[in-house]
């Protein structure tokens, strides 16, 4: 897995490839990227856009006005992975 880094005079440089492992409330990673806990990707850097979560029981939600100041509300269920199978849920 490429990553970069972005230093204070904005020059980018990448990190040797071999074996980087990143790993965000983990203490071991088999992964190159593991998250425990819930992750959300957002349309506006600033907030109030849209944004979809992914939480490790394997549950997708959906947020159609997320704010990071507000990180719990508006959240509305969409998809569940259980037992190998994906199933719709309405909220």
């Amino acid at each position: 897995m490429a990553i970069t880094t972005t230093d204070q005079n904005d020059d980018n440089k990448p990190l040797d490839q071999s074996g980087v492992k990143l790993g965000i409330n983990v203490s071991v990673t088999g992964k190159e990227l593991e998250v425990a806990g819930a992750t959300a990707f957002r349309s506006s850097a600033e907030g109030g856009g849209t944004a979809v979560g992914i939480t490790g029981d394997g549950i997708v939600w959906w947020n159609g006005s997320y704010e990071p100041g507000n990180h719990t509300s508006g959240w509305k269920s969409t998809l569940m992975l259980a037992n190998g199978n994906l199933e719709a849920l309405t909220g």
